[in-house]
């Protein structure tokens, strides 16, 4: 069945909001739901059938990888550098890339709240190094910078965060 207008508008502001993600994740997630039962075709039957035989514990696992496939691809920012020119800080891409590592050594909270929170902390603690070029100039920058002060700055939002958490 065609998608209605307002759901073509959702789509449209989601690809300009979200420019990294090349297709809408969500239309995929929830676009059963909001079909029509007269208006089914043989495609989009075939996989409402297929959900009802799964056992509830195997439903909630592709629930949690699609959810955790999102979360890496928003969270993926400056991850995939075309062969174009491109503005990049390098130091959020190098906090972005190692926060999980610190989070999980410290044992602190993962969720995306405090994920975020540790983010921010460390970007206002250091300062911002923008560098402009292709993926393999901008992979020359990322080698040449002295990570340790960077690491320094994200161990200390690691600590505060766990310390007083906003949840």
């Amino acid at each position: 069945m065609a998608k209605s207008k307002k759901e073509l508008d959702k789509d449209l502001m989601f690809a300009k909001i979200m420019p990294a993600l090349s297709d809408n994740p969500f239309s995929d997630l929830h676009g059963d739901d909001d079909a029509s039962p007269s208006g089914d075709s043989a495609a989009d039957a075939q996989p409402q059938s297929a959900a009802p035989s799964a056992a509830p514990s195997e439903a909630e696992d592709a629930d949690d990888g699609d959810l955790a496939a999102l979360r890496n691809r928003l969270f993926a920012r400056g991850g995939v550098l075309h062969e174009e020119m491109c503005t990049l800080n390098l130091n959020e891409s190098i906090v972005r890339r190692n926060v999980d590592s610190v989070i999980r050594r410290f044992n602190c909270c993962g969720c995306d709240r405090c994920r975020c929170d540790v983010i921010t902390e460390t970007l206002n603690q250091v300062p911002p190094h923008y560098v402009t070029g292709d993926s393999k100039r901008i992979a020359q920058y990322e080698a040449e910078v002295p990570e340790a002060e960077i690491m320094s700055a994200l161990v200390r939002a690691v600590l505060q965060v766990r310390a007083h958490p906003k949840h």
